[in-house]
C-alpha cells in the first residue's frame, strides 16, 4: 500500500543555513486577568499570574511581542525557532502544565497596578484587559468586550510546558509557535499574543511570573527566534511512494536570485547525501512546480530535505520530511502508534539508559530524555501530527523511528 506523507510549510521551509540569525524580543505589552475580581486588572504591576487559586478561581496571563526583523526587497524571513521563557518567582502549585493559545482578538495594558503580591490585582484604568473586556473603559464598563469572557483564543494549544514546584526560568517551544510568530510578521494574522493558561481542572495551580514591568531585567518575558534569509517563498514539500521511486515535488510562490536546488536523502534522519539537482528559475513572481523521483530504493523509512542555493552561491538547507516505503517496520517498533499518551518502544537498542529524543516535522527537537524501564515516554503534551524518534545506544548507534500525535 502507498503510503502518503504530506507536509504544507509555507515559509516554514529553511530551517538551516548561512543565513540563520538569532534575535530576542522583550513583550511589548502583558497583563493578568482575573474571574473573581472581574474589573481588575494589573497593566504595569511587576507579575503576571496563570492557573487556580486555592478556590479554584481563574487567573490568565496575556503576553504580546513585536516582531520587526529587516530584510531586502527579494528575500524573505523564515522563522525557524520560537521560544518563549518566563521567569517564576511564585507558586502555590506542585508541577503543572501551562499552556499558551494564540489571541484573537484586541487586548490592553492599561496603567493598573496592584499592590502586594499582586493576586487579586486591582480595579481596572482605561485600556487595561479584564476578565470580561478586552479593553476597559476605566468607569466600571468595556470599551472593547471580549466575545468570551476570559479572552478570546484560538482552542488549539501553541506550546505546553510543565510548570514547577521550583523557582526559575521556564520555557515554552514548538513548531506552532513558529507558525503563529511566521503569520504574525507576514501579516498573514493580526498579532495579538498569547494567552497563558494553567491546569484550571483543579484548585491550587497558580503560577506568578515576572512581568516586562519587573524591577529584575533578568526575570522579565523574552521571545528568543532564529531566523534565516532565504531567496524563495515556498508553498509545499511533499514525499510520495510509487512504483517508480519516492516522488519528491514542491511548489514556489516567488523565487529572487534562485540558482538550483539539490535533494538530500538519509536513512537516519541525521546523515544526508545528496542525490540529484534541479535548476531553479532564477528571480520570478509566478509560482512554479518541481519533482524529483528517487529510483531504486529499498524498503523502510526514508528521509529527504532540500538545499536550495543563490546565484551567489549562498546555500541554505531545508526541512525535513518522510516517506516510509510498502509499510516495513521502523528500526525501533513503536506502540500504540498512533498514541494520545504514552509510547512504549521496543526492540534491539530499546533499553533502559538509551538516549532518546523526539523531533518535530520541522527537525526541531520537542523532548528527550534517557528511557527508563518498560521503555515508556509520555507524549500527550506534544501537539498532533508526524514525529521522528531518534535513539543513541550506549554503543552510539542510531536508530529511528516515526509515530503520529493524536
Amino acid at each position: 500500500m502507498k503510503k502518503l506523507y504530506f507536509f504544507c510549510l509555507g515559509l516554514l521551509f529553511f530551517s538551516a543555513g548561512i543565513h540563520g540569525q538569532s534575535i530576542s524580543f522583550p513583550a511589548a505589552a502583558d497583563n493578568t486577568i482575573y474571574e473573581d475580581f472581574p474589573g481588575n486588572s494589573n497593566g504595569i504591576g511587576e507579575n503576571i499570574f496563570a492557573g487556580n487559586t486555592v478556590s479554584s478561581k481563574k487567573r490568565r496571563a496575556l503576553l504580546r511581542f513585536d516582531i520587526s526583523i529587516p530584510t531586502l526587497p527579494g528575500n524573505f524571513v523564515v522563522i525557524t525557532s520560537a521560544m518563549l521563557t518566563l521567569t517564576m518567582n511564585k507558586s502555590i502549585a506542585a508541577a503543572s502544565n501551562i499552556s499558551i493559545y494564540p489571541l484573537t482578538a484586541d487586548w490592553g495594558e492599561g496603567n493598573s497596578d496592584a499592590g502586594g503580591q499582586e493576586g487579586r490585582g486591582t480595579v481596572a484604568f482605561v485600556n487595561d484587559a479584564t476578565w470580561p473586556c478586552g479593553k476597559a473603559d476605566g468607569a466600571g464598563g468595556c470599551g472593547l468586550a471580549w466575545t468570551n469572557p476570559g479572552g478570546d483564543y484560538n482552542p488549539t494549544v501553541s506550546a505546553t510546558a510543565s510548570v514547577g514546584p521550583a523557582l526559575g526560568d521556564y520555557s515554552w517551544t514548538s513548531g506552532q509557535m513558529v507558525a503563529d510568530v511566521q503569520a504574525w510578521y507576514d501579516n498573514t494574522s493580526p498579532n495579538f499574543g498569547w494567552i497563558l493558561i494553567g491546569d484550571e481542572t483543579a484548585p491550587t495551580t497558580a503560577n506568578r511570573f515576572g512581568s516586562r514591568e519587573n524591577p529584575t531585567v533578568a526575570s522579565r518575558p523574552v521571545l528568543a527566534l532564529t531566523y534565516s534569509i532565504v531567496p524563495v517563498k515556498f508553498t509545499f514539500f511533499k514525499a510520495t511512494e510509487t512504483k517508480g521511486g519516492n516522488l519528491l515535488a514542491w511548489n514556489t510562490a516567488q523565487e529572487s536570485g534562485n540558482s538550483y536546488f539539490e535533494v538530500e536523502h538519509s536513512r537516519d534522519g541525521i546523515n544526508f547525501s545528496v542525490i540529484g539537482r534541479v535548476q531553479g528559475n532564477g528571480t520570478t513572481s509566478i509560482p512554479h512546480s518541481y519533482s524529483f523521483t528517487h529510483e531504486g530504493i529499498s524498503s523502510g523509512l526514508h528521509f529527504y530535505r532540500l538545499a536550495q542555493t543563490d546565484l551567489d552561491g549562498r546555500k541554505s538547507h531545508g526541512a525535513i520530511i518522510s516517506v516510509n516505503n510498502k509499510g516495513n517496520a521502523h528500526t525501533v517498533n513503536i506502540n500504540p502508534n498512533p498514541v494520545a499518551g504514552e509510547v512504549i518502544l521496543s526492540g534491539p537498542g530499546a533499553s533502559e539508559g538509551t538516549i532518546y529524543r523526539i523531533l518535530n516535522r520541522a527537525g526541531s527537537s520537542v523532548l528527550y530524555g534517557q528511557m527508563k524501564t518498560g521503555g515508556k515516554i509520555n507524549v500527550s503534551g506534544l501537539l498532533k501530527g508526524i514525529y521522528f524518534i531518534r535513539l543513541q545506544t550506549k554503543t552510539g548507534e542510531q536508530l529511528t523511528g516515526q509515530f503520529v500525535k493524536l
